[in-house]
């Protein structure tokens, strides 16, 4: 994955063996594209470049990837972006928000998209935007990052300009990396620009005025369907010239005059997405995809399920809620340990296979100092296997995981594709 701009990826590399086409992994550089709401998905075996644009459907064989421009102009005409649109885009948000440590501190994948596709919706002028994300996936660390971005865009090229800025948040008791709700904060050299933070309930003229408010954000994924349309509603209408955007957890069947107001979300991270990704948390406890956020995992009906996510409700069903987070420290201890063996397991794969391919290529090196034709052949096969060799290594530092076993199973590959060219001579040292 790589950016142009600070915390907005615009292009995803996929790689396979030097012996392979490109073209088989570009399909599925192509899906992780779309997931990431990127133009640019490329794959390459080291020679070849593969590269496919979302805007034209086009794919191309090329020596040399596309400049970070190029990518930037094609991410910026994917979503409609005016070049000042595309400073706020492009501005970053403060990690110092976020949890963790100094250098983890990003946001993730799924909280970028909606974060993005809401400040684009505001840089085009279209007024309000809804975004469907489940409860526990982090929503109120997402408003907080676009709000972050959007007062460093306004620092930038809007400084000296008063803006205003509201967050509602649906629970009566709550705080944010800004500071809990009641809490004003300003920003710039003259504090021209002003962020409050206050509950849903919050009585209209203790808000700060209509005129001085140019950005509302309403965070309603923690209450599930117990929403008050009356009191949103009041408070759309008092600040009926700001931009509005609402955060939502539950179904639309469930809130319908929230989307009759907002039409359809202009992003959607379901419950479902979340336990596959394992991205879900209750009271910043993580949760295990066979505990995820649904009725069908706790045995409770709907409306029973959704009121959990209230304090009230909680408060009133003690017994469940303690019985759910035994059962997922339960299930997080089975995976800590699970993880650690795995991780065990592929360090040692990988050391192994490092060990290896290091003896091959020493190997090739002494058939390289003899000379003639076979040596030639073996002085290319050494240079081609330490060039992958550090593609791999660049890519296990930046993609985690996922990267540590696609460099396993590269080294499997090599080895197995090298395994008898000082036996075969130069024929067939020749093909590689």
């Amino acid at each position: 994955m790589l950016s142009s701009k600070p915390g907005t990826p615009t292009a995803v590399f996929a790689t396979v063996g030097a012996q392979h086409d490109p073209e088989k992994s570009l399909a599925r550089a192509i899906r992780q594209a779309s997931l990431l709401d990127v133009p640019l998905a490329c794959a390459t075996n080291g020679h070849d470049i593969v590269e496919h644009f979302s805007s034209s459907r086009r794919t191309v064989r090329i020596k040399l990837p596309s400049s970070p421009t190029r990518a930037w102009r094609a991410y910026m005409r994917l979503h409609g972006l005016s070049p000042d649109g595309g400073h706020l885009i492009g501005r970053d948000y403060d990690r110092s928000l976020l949890p963790g440590r100094k250098s983890d501190r990003r946001l993730r994948y799924y909280q970028v998209v909606a974060m993005n596709r809401a400040l684009a919706a505001y840089s085009r002028d279209e007024g309000k935007a809804l975004l469907h994300l489940a409860p526990g996936t982090g929503t109120t660390l997402t408003s907080m990052a676009l709000i972050s971005k959007l007062v460093n865009y306004r620092l930038k090229y809007h400084e000296g300009k008063p803006f205003g800025i509201v967050y509602l948040d649906n629970r009566s008791q709550f705080t944010t990396p800004y500071g809990p709700a009641g809490t004003t904060v300003k920003f710039g050299k003259d504090d021209e620009i002003s962020l409050t933070i206050a509950s849903l309930d919050t009585p209209v003229a203790k808000l700060p005025k209509p005129a001085e408010t140019d950005f509302l954000v309403m965070n309603l994924s923690h209450g599930g369907n117990t929403i008050d349309p009356d009191i949103w509603k009041k408070i759309l209408s008092t600040y009926s010239k700001a931009f509005h955007l609402a955060i939502i957890g539950v179904p639309q069947s469930q809130a319908r005059p929230i989307y009759e107001y907002f039409g359809l979300a202009i992003y959607r991270y379901s419950a479902e997405q979340a336990k596959a990704d394992h991205t879900l948390e209750r009271d910043g406890t993580p949760v295990g995809p066979t505990q995820g956020e649904g009725p069908e995992e706790t045995g409770l009906a709907d409306e029973d399920y959704w009121a959990l996510s209230s304090k009230d409700s909680r408060e009133r069903n003690t017994h469940i809620e303690r019985l759910i987070r035994v059962s997922g420290i339960v299930r997080l201890a089975d995976q800590a340990a699970a993880t650690k063996a795995r991780e065990a397991a592929e360090f040692k794969a990988l050391q192994a296979g490092e060990k290896a391919l290091a003896e091959r290529i020493w190997a090739l090196a002494m058939v390289a100092q003899q000379g003639g034709r076979a040596g030639r052949a073996a002085r290319r096969q050494a240079k081609w296997l330490l060039d992958l060799e550090a593609i791999a290594e660049a890519q296990d530092q930046v993609g985690g995981e996922a990267a540590v076993l696609r460099h396993i199973e590269f080294l499997s590959q090599v080895l197995d594709a090298t395994s008898d060219v000082l036996v075969t001579g130069p024929n067939r040292s020749d093909a590689y």
